[in-house]
């Protein structure tokens, strides 16, 4: 059985930008997408924004897998 991480201040959920990196913290909640054609892992579903050095930046995310059972209609 898998363990739930302890979420502590570096693993908070959230948007931000160390140096050169960009650095984004989402909880994965599978699930199929609309098209079922994919199993969707962690969106923003749709764009989200955040603050760097006093500009919006915007983000805008998906990630996922093939659906292993999409069967062509």
């Amino acid at each position: 059985m898998a363990t739930t991480p302890k979420v502590n201040k570096e693993m908070a959920e959230g948007m931000r930008i160390e140096g050169e990196y960009f650095i984004l913290v989402r909880k994965l909640t599978p699930r199929i997408s609309a098209s079922e054609k994919s199993i969707l892992l962690a969106s923003t579903n749709g764009r989200e924004e955040f603050e760097h050095d006093g500009k919006a930046v915007q983000v805008n995310l998906n990630v996922y897998v093939p659906n292993p059972k999409y069967k062509k209609k």
